[in-house]
């Protein structure tokens, strides 16, 4: 899926669109918008759970939903960098998040979990996913030779996905991932 989202930026970039930062953020937002979509509808044409929200939503949910919410509205972003940044924000904290969630934490993750033996494989498997996933992120830089963007971004991503998926190991759904995922990605965007 990532490879083809940055082939349809290529083929985009060629056919004379432009090819901002900002531009290619907007596609891909709009693209993981689709995309999630799609994750939803062909779980359950599937009939595989996404394990999306708690069977219960208790004070840590509502704490920590609260808490996310407060943080991106306050981000110094939303009144430094005007609309842009805003829209930056909300791919990098809220679209991105929630597309990579429902497919990792959620449809790959109960995907994984009724094959294999145990959820500690399924964790472990995920998180090697997930980090190869972002390899896709960084084909412009792959093709350019920058070495040292492609292995951050892989430290990036074997990171986020010990942690978001030891939180889903432990809460048993992507609602959690998901938050923290979105305040993760505003810290460094």
């Amino acid at each position: 899926m990532i490879l083809l989202l940055q082939a349809l930026l290529l083929l985009a970039k060629m056919i004379g669109a432009s090819y901002t930062a900002f531009g290619q953020r907007m596609a891909m937002m709009s693209a993981m918008t689709v995309l999630s979509v799609l994750i939803v509808w062909y779980a359950k044409l599937r009939q595989t759970k996404l394990s999306v929200f708690p069977a219960r939503f208790g004070k840590l949910y509502i704490i920590s939903t609260t808490a996310a919410v407060l943080f991106l509205v306050a981000a110094p972003s939303n009144y430094t960098g005007g609309y842009p940044a805003i829209l930056s924000l909300l791919y990098g904290s809220v679209a991105t998040p929630i597309f990579e969630e429902l497919l990792f934490r959620g449809y790959l993750w109960n995907r994984l979990n009724a094959v294999l033996a145990k959820e500690a494989y399924t964790y472990l498997w995920n998180i090697l996913l997930f980090t190869v996933w972002h390899l896709g992120y960084m084909l412009p830089q792959i093709l350019d030779g920058n070495w040292f963007a492609v292995l951050t971004k892989l430290a990036a991503g074997l990171l986020y996905g010990a942690v978001l998926g030891f939180v889903r190991l432990k809460c048993k759904n992507c609602y959690l991932p998901m938050l923290l995922h979105g305040v993760l990605n505003a810290i460094m965007i």
